[in-house]
């Protein structure tokens, strides 16, 4: 059974609120709806990785990829790392992110690009939340202010 066009789900809401947004379409709750909607048990992002249900993940990773094409041509980056919920299902997910991205964006963008599963996997927001908070707390303005106050 073809899965219902996107369209459709574009009209979903995100945790943020905000509809059509791509946590909307392509995030891992999004796709779990999908597969519901099919007829297969799904109420999370980490059960669209179960085998037999993968099959939204590379749907998923051209709508991802149809937004990282934009950034692709504007960044200019030399490596796009992918993780999340989602990454169970890398595979088909980072086969749609390339073929979408490849597709849409300018050959100079793409010569050395590589995209990659994020090596922190599951954790990839836990992760960069920690090195955010880190990297404010040990910024040299920090610093300095810390210093400034023990000083008086």
């Amino acid at each position: 059974m073809p899965s219902p066009p996107l369209s459709r789900w574009a009209r979903a809401s995100a945790r943020c609120g905000n509809s059509g947004c791509l946590e909307a379409i392509a995030g891992g709750a999004a796709l779990a709806r999908r597969l519901s909607a099919l007829g297969l048990e799904a109420t999370s992002g980490s059960d669209v990785g179960q085998p037999g249900r993968r099959a939204d993940g590379a749907r998923g990773g051209r709508s991802v990829g149809e937004v990282l094409a934009g950034l692709v041509n504007f960044f200019n980056p030399d490596t796009v790392a992918v993780g999340g919920a989602l990454a169970a299902v890398h595979d088909q997910l980072l086969a749609g992110v390339r073929e979408a991205v490849y597709r849409r964006s300018h050959p100079l963008a793409t010569h050395v690009l590589r995209i990659e599963p994020s090596r922190t996997g599951e954790n990839a927001a836990a992760v960069g939340a920690g090195i955010l908070a880190v990297e404010h707390a040990l910024s040299p303005r920090q610093v300095d202010r810390v210093l400034a106050g023990a000083a008086r």
